[in-house]
């Protein structure tokens, strides 16, 4: 069990904010991820409850979005972001897309990240301009043009990346243990029904200034082990709310 207690302090530009002058707001967010590889869960069938929850709340994600926020080519299938700039990817292959170009323009210098993903070795992801692709390792499936039975069968496959987080009402994907992507049970009861997270630290080695960024936010978790000792980790965050 994990639990995350999330504190942001992001800037609201006033030119977005209809008028109102620079202010800071806070995000709170408590995350209790319960991962579906726990023997004591798969002793009691509970990651099959997960999954096919799981499997509805996508369908219903993805029917929100709508056909401007779907993407199919090549047996990959994308749901998008609201804004375009993040994508979550399916069926042969998951994965999730970023656009850097709000990186960038915070500072980023996309050579030097290409750098260091190279010396670290970094094979799960790759760098097209300022399209950053991160692969789930081994989610391969055989290709369908259905994207309820594609995605249905990555979580099959691919159970041990599944998480589900009962205070958040989320669930979510673990491409590496770092990188993920969550989406809300209920929508329409949650303020956070598409959530994409990074690992920062890459970022701010290649020249980062989290202070400058725009619609991603830059926060402190607090996280509890199973065993109940905490740590502190610092995330990259971008939600929306539908």
């Amino acid at each position: 069990m994990h639990c995350g207690l999330y504190t942001v302090d992001c800037p609201v530009n006033a030119r977005k904010s209809k008028g109102m002058k620079n202010m800071k707001k806070k995000i709170l967010l408590c995350i209790a991820f319960l991962l579906t590889a726990f023997p004591l869960l798969a002793a009691c069938g509970a990651t099959d409850v997960i999954a096919n929850y799981s499997v509805k709340a996508f369908n219903g994600l993805t029917a929100t979005l709508g056909a401007a926020g779907y993407e199919y080519a090549d047996g990959k299938h994308k749901a998008v972001s609201p804004d375009g700039t993040e994508k979550f990817i399916f069926g042969g292959q998951i994965a999730i897309e970023i656009d850097i170009a709000e990186f960038r323009a915070a500072g980023l210098e996309r050579m030097r990240l290409m750098e260091l993903m190279d010396a670290a070795g970094q094979g799960n992801m790759t760098l097209d301009g300022d399209l950053l692709t991160v692969f789930l390792a081994g989610a391969n499936v055989a290709a369908t043009e259905d994207k309820e039975s594609a995605f249905e069968q990555n979580i099959r496959d691919n159970r041990n990346a599944l998480m589900y987080s009962a205070d958040m009402g989320h669930f979510g994907i673990a491409l590496d243990g770092m990188h993920m992507f969550e989406w809300a049970q209920h929508a329409d009861k949650n303020d956070k029904d598409m959530v994409f997270v990074l690992p920062p630290d890459l970022f701010k080695d290649a020249g980062l200034d989290t202070e400058r960024l725009d619609k991603w936010v830059y926060t402190e978790i607090e996280m509890m082990d199973k065993n109940g000792k905490k740590s502190k980790e610092y995330k990259l965050v971008k939600f929306f709310d539908f």
